[in-house]
C-alpha cells in the first residue's frame, strides 16, 4: 500500500492514508484555531489605532499557509471511512471560519490605512498613493500637483471650545475636501493640522482652482457647542512639472507652507 509523504513546502503528496493519524498531524500542523482567535482579537482592539501594517501582513501569510494545509486535510478526508465524517465536516467548517476570518483581516488593512478622526485615508495610505501617482506619472508623461493645508488657529479652538470643538473643524476640513476631489484625486489627513491633496493631471493653475473651491466651502464652521467659528486655512502648493518628483514637490508645498504660516504670524 502507497503511504502519504509531507514535502518540503508543507503539502501532503501520494496516497490516501486509511486511518486519521496523518489527519490528526495536520491539523496541530495548521494550528487554525490559533490563527483565527488572533484575528478575533485584532477585530475586537478595533483596528488602525492597536493594529500596524505588518502585524496585519504577516497575519494575513500565515492565514494562507494555514488555508492551505486546511485544503489538504479536506481532500485526505473525503476519501476516509463513515465513522471518520465528523472530522470532515470540522474541516469544512475551518473553511468557512479561515474565509470569514480573511475578510475581517481584509476590513482591519483598509482600517489601518484610515484617519479614524476624519475617516480619510491617513499619511500611510497617502505616502502609497505618491508612489502609485509618481510611477503613472513616469509611465504615462502625465503631471500632477500636491496640495498641503493646515488649519489655522486650531490649538485656539482647542484651548477655548475644547477638544471635541477641534475634532469638528478637522472633520469640517476633511468634509471640504472630499466633496470638492474629483474622482481621481486623493484627499487625506497628513497629520495632526495637516491635510494633503494629490492632484492628477493638475498643473499649479488647477490646483489654485481647487484651493479655491475648498475655501468657498468652508468659511466657517459650527461647533457642537454652537458657535460658529471662521475657518483660517494655510496652504503649499507644488507641481511635479517643477520640482521634478512627486516628492519633491511635497518638499516644495510643506516649505510654502512654512512659510505662509509665518508671514500671518509677523506683524505688518
Amino acid at each position: 500500500m502507497r503511504t502519504a509523504t509531507m514535502a518540503s513546502n508543507g503539502r501532503c503528496e501520494g496516497a490516501r492514508p486509511r486511518t486519521t493519524c496523518a489527519v490528526r498531524r495536520l491539523f496541530v500542523r495548521a494550528d487554525v484555531w490559533c490563527c483565527c482567535d488572533e484575528v478575533q482579537l485584532m477585530v475586537e482592539r478595533g483596528g488602525s489605532s492597536m493594529v500596524t501594517g505588518d502585524e496585519l501582513a504577516r497575519l494575513v501569510n500565515r492565514m494562507q499557509q494555514r488555508l492551505t494545509l486546511v485544503q489538504d486535510i479536506a481532500g485526505l478526508l473525503r476519501a476516509q471511512s463513515e465513522e471518520e465524517r465528523g472530522l470532515v465536516e470540522r474541516v469544512q467548517h475551518l473553511e468557512q471560519r479561515l474565509q470569514e476570518m480573511a475578510r475581517q483581516v481584509e476590513q482591519l488593512e483598509q482600517l489601518a490605512r484610515r484617519d479614524a478622526l476624519t475617516g480619510l485615508p491617513n499619511r500611510t495610505a497617502l505616502e502609497e498613493e505618491l508612489a502609485r501617482e509618481e510611477a503613472r506619472c513616469r509611465r504615462f508623461g502625465t503631471r500632477a500637483a500636491v496640495l498641503l493645508l493646515d488649519v489655522v488657529g486650531l490649538k485656539r479652538v482647542n484651548d477655548r471650545y475644547g477638544h471635541l470643538a477641534g475634532d469638528e473643524l478637522l472633520r469640517a476640513v476633511g468634509r471640504a475636501l472630499r466633496e470638492t476631489a474629483r474622482a481621481s484625486d486623493v484627499v487625506g489627513r497628513w497629520g495632526g493640522d495637516e491635510f494633503l491633496a494629490i492632484l492628477p493631471g493638475t498643473d499649479f493653475p488647477g490646483a489654485q482652482t481647487f484651493l479655491s473651491r475648498v475655501r468657498q466651502g468652508l468659511r466657517e464652521v459650527r461647533l457642537p457647542g454652537g458657535q460658529v467659528v471662521p475657518v483660517e486655512l494655510a496652504d503649499g502648493v507644488a507641481t511635479r512639472d517643477e520640482a521634478g518628483s512627486l516628492a519633491a514637490a511635497l518638499e516644495t508645498a510643506d516649505q510654502r507652507l512654512v512659510a505662509r504660516k509665518q508671514a500671518r504670524q509677523t506683524p505688518p
